[in-house]
């Protein structure tokens, strides 16, 4: 993301400090991060880039103001995909609350209505267990999730054309 973006204060949202794993910290996804205190980060200033460069969807203004990450119970991110997955070369990834757990009502809704937008969705889990892919035409692949520092198998992504419902991709 370029210098230039205008970001959104996080305070008082601290979720991404417990649903993102930081390997800098040796902290897994779905982990309380040891820093994390009442006010925020007891480390900021000194925290690791992976924390300081970090900035989900809702900080980036690409969701709603309502749609902050602790009010809907999921952090979503817009991260890159392979070439051939996908015409925008991204996908979205949601990191629940509860690694591997959709929580229902708003975090449901984004999810459908991007899949309803012909993208891809990955549905981050814990390390060491599962997560999902899920593709515009209701096909769900499970994954490994590596613990940090480990190697698992890449996940193999479909191309577009055979999911995308769209005759001009």
């Amino acid at each position: 993301m370029g210098d230039d973006m205008n970001f959104r204060e996080c305070a008082p949202c601290t979720l991404c400090c417990t649903a993102k794993g930081v390997a800098d910290l040796g902290k897994l996804s779905g982990q309380g991060c040891e820093y994390l205190c009442q006010t925020g980060c007891v480390i900021h200033g000194c925290h690791p880039e992976a924390c300081s460069d970090y900035h989900c969807a809702w900080s980036a203004n690409i969701l709603c103001e309502s749609d902050r990450p602790d009010l809907i119970g999921a952090v979503l991110d817009i991260i890159a995909c392979p070439k051939g997955v996908h015409p925008t070369g991204h996908m979205v990834q949601v990191s629940p609350a509860t690694p591997g757990v959709i929580p229902p009502g708003r975090t449901r809704e984004l999810i459908d209505t991007y899949l309803a937008r012909d993208e891809i969705v990955l549905i981050s889990g814990k390390e060491g267990g599962t997560g999902q892919v899920l593709y515009p035409d209701g096909v769900v692949q499970q994954f490994e999730i590596a613990i940090s520092g480990e190697e698992t198998d890449p996940v193999t992504l479909r191309p577009y054309a055979s999911y995308s419902h769209r005759t001009d991709g």
